[in-house]
């Protein structure tokens, strides 16, 4: 009599397998997946800080950017007035919130560090007093 088939152990040894793959696999997708939602935000800060930095270029001579000519000073730039002005897009999306720029009150530091600029984004405020 010839049967065809597997035998539970043969389906055991399978699953066990399976098993043991999925076990090194899921941590290293998971951590892909992290990073490049790191990226993502990184990208979405650096777009915000680019347009911060038109903003400047573009406006030497406004009383809070002249200010800013001046080492240790720093500015608060609103990023519905980045928005209104033109410098970035209101359909940009945060990809930590997902909501679109113009649907939440942020803001962008920009310090004066000895003639190089440092930036830092504030996602919930539209001030940058901490």
């Amino acid at each position: 009599m010839d049967k065809k088939g597997y035998t539970l152990i043969e389906l055991l040894a399978v699953l066990a397998v399976m098993a043991a793959i999925l076990i090194v696999a899921v941590p290293s997708i998971a951590k892909q997946f992290a990073s490049i939602e790191e990226n993502n935000y990184t990208q979405f800060k650096q777009n915000i800080f680019l347009a911060a930095e038109s903003y400047i270029n573009a406006n030497p001579n406004a009383a809070d950017v002249f200010e800013l000519k001046n080492a240790g000073k720093s500015i608060c730039i609103n990023t519905e007035s980045l928005i209104r002005g033109g410098w970035i897009k209101s359909s940009l999306v945060n990809p930590k919130t997902e909501k679109k720029l113009s649907e939440q009150a942020s803001s962008i530091k920009v310090l004066n560090n000895n003639g190089e600029y440092t930036y830092t984004y504030y996602p919930d405020k539209t001030t940058c007093d901490k």
